[in-house]
């Protein structure tokens, strides 16, 4: 039985696809890794960006550090959406007023 593969290449004269460039993003985990054509699509560079340990350090060096990592990303986006994070609130809860 004779069996034929077919391997799907971009073709070296076309742009990348976006296509092609979330195959790629999802194998790396530094944007500065990502092709420069891929740089076009800024949906892949967020998606990336939220996942590149040297990005969020970058953002934030010190804001988050001994938090858990859920606790670091609820208080990112909290921070985004201009509100107070459960920590903040539990110390302004808790705070001893003199």
């Amino acid at each position: 039985m004779l069996m034929t593969f077919f391997f799907l290449t971009p073709s070296t004269d076309s742009a990348t696809s976006k296509y092609e460039c979330e195959n790629i993003a999802a194998k790396l985990s530094h944007v500065a890794d990502l092709p420069v054509e891929c740089h076009n699509f800024p949906e892949i560079l967020l998606n990336l960006a939220r996942r590149d340990s040297k990005y969020i350090t970058s953002v934030a060096p010190n804001a988050f550090k001994g938090m858990y990592p859920g606790q670091a990303a609820a208080a990112m986006a909290a921070r985004k959406r201009g509100e107070l994070n459960h920590i903040q609130i539990q110390r302004r809860m808790t705070r001893r007023h003199s």
